[in-house]
């Protein structure tokens, strides 16, 4: 992890991923810069959505499914659709 400075000159933690290629004869680098507050805000999101999503699947006085949409195949069950 690398210490980067973004365009308003806040320092900011990121991972930097450089590669080396070639293309029409000339060597070429190309640099991934992967913003980790970022990354973390959203793994921090996909967390509290992931909890929300046990919460009400795991609901024991509610049916609960997952379908496809054009196939109308169940997916997912909770565990009181599996009770009927």
């Amino acid at each position: 992890m690398d210490e980067l400075q973004s365009g308003d000159g806040t320092d900011f933690p990121a991972t930097v991923l450089p590669s080396g290629f070639e293309s029409d004869g000339r060597q070429l680098l190309q640099v991934t810069v992967c913003d980790i507050p970022k990354y973390k805000r959203a793994e921090t999101k996909l967390t509290e959505l992931f909890e929300e999503f046990k919460t009400v699947m795991y609901s024991p006085d509610a049916l609960v499914y997952v379908a496809d949409m054009k196939t109308c195949e169940i997916l997912l069950l909770n565990q009181c659709c599996r009770k009927i």
